[in-house]
């Protein structure tokens, strides 16, 4: 029976790493800003990758979703605008902190509290 008991541990352990955890880019509810708080957004995002232009190793975004711990898709926030130091500038659908070309970054956000 304790055979059974471990083998049947060790095959859930097993399979639970092979289930993919999503982590959504959307939470399908709509933006309430208001025109000017919108335009402020985009501004400081703007002017915040102007500022970076010529360093490929500064990310610039807002309004993104920022997943904060491995597993828990509930562990997410999304700045008004941030910019994360150290990771190249890319596209992305969403930011997760423990990704290997995330992991020396440095964070910083702007928002409301």
């Amino acid at each position: 029976m304790k055979l059974l008991n471990y083998v049947y541990k060790l095959v859930c352990k097993i399979s639970s790493s092979f289930t993919e955890i999503a982590y959504p880019d959307s939470d399908s509810l709509p933006m309430a800003e208001s025109d000017s708080a919108r335009d402020y957004l985009i501004y400081a995002v703007e002017a915040l990758e102007i500022y970076f232009q010529t360093n490929p190793q500064v990310y610039v975004s807002g309004n993104l979703f920022i997943y904060y711990e491995q597993g828990n898709p509930k562990a997410v926030v999304a700045p008004d605008v941030f910019v994360v130091l150290g990771v190249a500038k890319q596209k992305r659908r969403v930011y997760k902190l423990w990704e290997k070309n995330n992991e020396a970054a440095s964070l910083q956000t702007l928002g409301r509290k």
